[in-house]
């Protein structure tokens, strides 16, 4: 509910969501929002001092709109993964090892919620290697989704 006066500097696409990018004077830093999500938007007659904005860069530290720290995520994928992995990350992916169903690839981008939530989708067609906070996060929502469960169970019994 609370207003915001920001300057808008790029709009994309993403995941069938429309978003844009605004610079805040206020915080000095860039956010995202989504389109549809905006309500009483108004253009004020304000003129602005240009900011550099870098869209490629801005992608590599998003994802699905989640900002976070740029890390380079590594893991071994199922061959079946390779178009999800090209269709979400472009060809902004590093492709070191192969074998017969299996291939590791690394891609530069931020390491948030979506990203593990993303990841998670994938069962075991996806293992990580790293970076370790990642592994660590993954781990935490497996242990937690175990252990509901179990309790679920024990309930029952």
């Amino acid at each position: 509910g609370e207003a915001y006066t920001m300057m808008p500097v790029w709009l994309y696409a993403n995941d069938g969501r429309y978003y844009a990018v605004f610079w805040s004077d206020k915080y000095q830093d860039f956010s995202s929002y989504r389109i549809d999500k905006m309500e009483n938007a108004i253009m004020l007659d304000q003129i602005h001092d240009p900011v550099r904005f870098d869209p490629q860069e801005w992608m590599r530290k998003t994802f699905h709109a989640y900002t976070g720290d740029a890390d380079t995520v590594t893991a071994v994928f199922d061959n079946s993964m390779a178009q999800q992995l090209f269709d979400q990350f472009g060809m902004d992916i590093i492709i070191s090892h192969q074998v017969k169903d299996r291939f590791t690839a690394s891609i530069r981008t931020a390491v948030t919620p979506t990203l593990t939530a993303w990841l998670l989708q994938f069962g075991d067609k996806v293992h990580v290697l790293k970076p370790q906070s990642l592994i660590d996060q993954m781990i935490d929502i497996a242990d937690g989704i175990q252990k509901t469960y179990n309790k679920k169970q024990e309930a029952e019994k």
